[in-house]
């Protein structure tokens, strides 16, 4: 498997800001991705599709 290289302390707030949006089911040893079921196309403000990593990064302060 490949690991995030980011503390234990940002893994677990980016992991908690996840599931407030409800992008993310976690309950230990267990992630799930919910569906995204938007009420209309919603465009993000990137043109390529992110890797759940580079999601995590943004959130934490990381690469913008």
């Amino acid at each position: 498997g490949v690991r995030l290289s980011m503390d234990s302390i940002t893994l677990i707030s980016s992991r908690n800001e996840l599931v407030k949006a409800r992008l993310i089911a976690y309950r230990k040893p267990l992630y799930q991705v919910l569906s995204l079921v938007p009420a209309e196309p919603v465009r993000a403000h990137l043109d390529k599709p992110m890797t759940v990593g580079q999601i995590l990064e943004r959130i934490s302060g990381g690469a913008q």
